[in-house]
């Protein structure tokens, strides 16, 4: 029941400090039939030799039943090595009760003679049925390998490694069942008894280079038994170490090479098997089961009407290798999505237009100049960053009629100014919205001797807040200086009554009112000094008087942005219902909810960590602390109870939507399935962007309409470390968005009973939200664009891909900066540059370990 003779795939087992000595084969048993040995058992005829024994049927007189006797050979009885393997055969065997592999009774020692007493198969091992047939039918052979797989499963699950998988050591009864034998060189999982043993020719490439044997190391092999199970063809013919040594810098031939209309699904799991990384094997011999076809537990259980366990969900089915084909066409898609966008940015000129020609040093280097030539006395610590003037923006979008309106950014009154603020303090706000990253206005200014003051895009000043002391001197008050460190000419100006109260006590106040030298635009200056020194400065224009945010389609306040808020709030609603019923009664993937929380607790961590004004004071770096994981924490506890929420319906009702999120949690980063999934994310996500930033340039090219620049967040240049932060946060918002959009469809799921209807409803909702920004045709036209995307790839694929989406938007819509020679390209490409990573990562993941450009001509 091993290696019968003549085969010469003998078992090799090599000690890591001996020389290998091969075994001399012999066709002479040991014992004649007829022979009674131990009193009990009459040998009827032998079966087979190997390596590691003898075995022969024999009569069990005193039960009346056949058994299998496996003997050490007679020359070998005495070695302890030898005898030590017999012993800890049947140690690790009778611990393995399983219908696919061969059972073991006993161990009995006779006359010097040491043998097992183990089942008899009747039947033919697999070597010489696939000898003598060449290969199996596919049927046949998907019930063998899902019988072997099981088989190992089962080994597995105790702790057992094989080490010797082949067909010679799988039996095939006389009902066609594949039953495992010959545990003889088995191990438990946790041991390492420093050996190369095995098969060469079944050997994983790990084994041959002396790592130790792993659950992988028996699938690689389970790969090479399935290969030969469809195509009747060994992988290898290697039949030393040697041999296999040299092999390995060959590729594996694929099945479908040899045996034409092969299974796809098939071709991909014994390719899975056959990795040479054992990380890119299946995890476990019961993923293998499911991988086959017909072997998809999370159908069987919805056709049931069964809720899958989140461990099913994430073993279920194989889908998820892309062909070459399709992973090239989805990376080519992003490549063209990419530059599309790129055109649009350049096309655009917003950052030449905006005027971001000086770096953050040197205005820094200018503020603190001004400042201390109007005798604002330094300060020990600084803060600084740049503001976008959201409200001159929507002024611009609605009330400007000319042609070239988005000219006017690029003179006059400025769009982004850089601000730096001064104190004796370190700034660290403390109030409900409490964050290590300060801004201009936030935390308030109350500190004596704090000053604020803003500059923009020439250096010029723009505004400035000074909190006085009684410590100032007096010195000359001269405005016609202060108008022209902000670029105004007092002759120019009309003086006027002041109108605004400074922030801090003032014993000189003046006004003006005037153009912009530039563009023309009416403008208010107010002024304020204490002792001759400026400290109040502050520049009206129109879009100050009236806020016309709310008026622009997707801001802050529009219709687009009620909506968001009120989807969010309904989810926060249901999810809070849903969280509260599910922990009462023990409902949801509790270890995966942790393992995000964790996650989210990190990201939130680094995200706002990364932005916060560091200082080398002990007690302000403990306060950043403080708030950074307190913030951070509040995150992490609000996903946990969310995914807690909704993991269970989604679980139920859309559970292969479920999938690669299962996997990705569950630690399986090199998952085809998760590659598959993040690459078509990826593309959504960009699809989303183009659609929205080439919207209103089809505007213009049709109507004249003056298009809106596009460009990203230019306030988070400010440093070099903002656009690590702001990956950080577009994970964290990523999975949110797919959180609550997965809770909105399992909602009209639940409401409109069907999953067909519940997708239509989603679609439905989401364009009529799109409704509420524009109603205009060509920007409808964008909004079907971005619904389909969203539709298809949150019902399609599922939440890990919704969250890729999400991520793509976040980054490529708030980051695309690539101004040649500018100094904030290398800042604002940092995003793009890891987005691009991402995309080879899930790229190289989707296509499970076949060569990128294998078959593409031939598929």
């Amino acid at each position: 029941m091993t290696t019968p003779a003549g085969d010469a795939d003998v078992t090799a087992r090599i000690e890591s400090d001996a020389r290998h000595t091969p075994r001399q084969r012999t066709a002479e048993s040991q014992f004649s039939p007829g022979t009674i040995i131990a009193g009990r058992y009459r040998i009827s005829s032998i079966l087979g030799s190997g390596g590691m024994g003898e075995v022969y049927r024999a009569d069990d007189i005193k039960l009346d039943q056949t058994v299998a006797l496996k003997f050490l050979p007679a020359r070998l009885a005495r070695d302890p090595l030898l005898l030590g393997r017999l012993h800890d055969e049947v140690r690790l065997g009778r611990q393995i009760a399983h219908p696919n592999v061969c059972r073991i009774y006993d161990i009995v020692d006779w006359e010097g003679a040491h043998f097992i007493a183990m089942e008899y198969v009747d039947g033919e091992d697999l070597s010489r049925l696939l000898r003598r047939i060449g290969r199996l039918a596919d049927d046949k052979a998907v019930d063998i390998a899902r019988g072997i797989a099981a088989g190992l499963m089962a080994a597995h699950a105790k702790g057992i490694l094989h080490r010797d998988l082949k067909p010679a050591n799988v039996m095939i009864d006389s009902r066609g069942d594949a039953r495992i034998m010959d545990f003889g060189l088995a191990l438990a999982d946790d041991e390492d008894d420093g050996t190369i043993s095995g098969t060469p020719a079944y050997m994983a490439p790990e084994l041959i280079n002396g790592q130790q044997a792993t659950a992988q190391s028996d699938l690689y092999a389970l790969g090479l038994v399935m290969f030969e199970l469809f195509t009747g063809k060994r992988v290898n013919s290697g039949r030393t170490l040697p041999e296999r040594m040299r092999e390995l810098a060959s590729d594996i031939t694929t099945p479908s090479s040899h045996v034409r209309n092969l299974d796809p699904a098939v071709e991909r799991v014994i390719l899975r098997c056959l990795a040479s990384d054992p990380g890119q094997r299946p995890q476990s011999a019961r993923e293998v089961i499911h991988s086959l076809p017909g072997g998809d537990p999370l159908a069987a259980a919805m056709a049931a009407g069964e809720i899958p366990s989140p461990r099913v969900v994430a073993a279920a089915g194989s889908e998820g290798t892309l062909r070459p084909r399709v992973a090239w066409a989805l990376l080519g898609a992003i490549v063209v999505l990419i530059a599309l966008l790129m055109w649009r940015v350049i096309d655009s000129h917003a950052t030449q237009l905006v005027g971001m020609t000086k770096p953050p040093e040197v205005q820094e280097a200018r503020a603190v100049e001004l400042l201390r030539r109007m005798g604002v006395p330094e300060q020990r610590f600084r803060s600084s960053g740049f503001e976008e003037k959201n409200a001159y923006a929507a002024w611009i979008f609605l009330q400007d009629k000319s042609p070239n309106k988005w000219q006017r950014l690029g003179r006059g009154l400025p769009y982004v100014t850089f601000w730096l603020r001064e104190g004796a303090e370190p700034l660290l706000d403390s109030g409900p919205r409490a964050t290590p990253q300060p801004t201009r206005t936030r935390p308030p200014q109350v500190a004596p001797g704090a000053s604020t003051i803003e500059l923009d895009r020439h250096g010029r000043l723009f505004s400035l807040r000074v909190i006085a002391t009684d410590a100032w001197k007096p010195r000359p008050l001269d405005w016609n200086a202060l108008l022209a460190d902000a670029g105004f000419s007092a002759s120019a100006l009309t003086r006027t009554e002041p109108a605004e109260v400074p922030l801090s006590f003032a014993d000189a106040r003046a006004a003006w009112t005037g153009r912009h030298p530039e563009d023309g635009t009416p403008i208010r200056i107010e002024a304020a000094a204490f002792r001759g020194a400026p400290v109040f400065f502050h520049i009206t224009a129109p879009w100050d008087a009236t806020d016309l945010r709310g008026k622009v389609p997707f801001s802050e306040g529009s219709g687009f942005s009620i909506f968001l808020s009120a989807m969010f709030a309904v989810a926060f609603v249901v999810g809070t219902i849903l969280t509260w019923r599910n922990l009462r009664l023990r409902r949801g993937d509790r270890q995966a909810a942790i393992r995000i929380a964790l996650a989210m607790f990190v990201l939130n961590t680094i995200g706002v960590g990364l932005l916060a004004d560091h200082e080398a004071v002990l007690g302000h770096e403990i306060a950043i602390l403080i708030a950074t994981t307190s913030s951070a924490l509040f995150t992490a506890v609000v996903f946990g109870l969310l995914y807690i929420a909704v993991e269970p319906y989604v679980r139920r009702r859309w559970p292969d939507r479920l999938i690669s999120w299962a996997r990705l949690v569950a630690g399986k980063w090199r998952d085809p399935m998760i590659g598959r999934d993040v690459l078509i994310g990826m593309t959504g996500g960009l699809l989303h962007t183009v659609a929205a930033a080439w919207s209103d340039k089809i505007v213009e090219l049709i109507t004249g309409k003056t298009a809106t620049p596009f460009s990203g967040a230019l306030s988070l240049l400010g440093t070099p470390l903002a656009g690590f932060s702001h990956v950080a946060t577009s994970i964290v918002t990523g999975v949110i968005f797919a959180l609550v959009t997965m809770a909105v469809l399992v909602l009209l799921t639940i409401v409109l009973r069907r999953r067909s209807f519940a997708t239509a409803g989603f679609a439905a909702l989401l364009f009529a939200g799109y409704l509420m920004a524009s109603t205009d045709i060509i920007f409808m036209s964008s909004f079907v664009i971005i619904v389909a995307a969203y539709t298809i790839v949150v019902t399609r694929y599922g939440l890990l891909a919704a969250a890729a989406m999400q991520l793509t938007f976040e980054i490529t819509f708030r980051h695309p900066h690539p101004d040649a020679f500018a100094w904030y390209t290398l800042r604002g490409i940092v995003p793009l540059v890891l987005l691009l990573a991402l995309m080879v990562w899930a790229f190289v993941t989707a296509l499970g370990g076949q060569k990128a450009f294998a078959n593409v001509l031939d598929e």
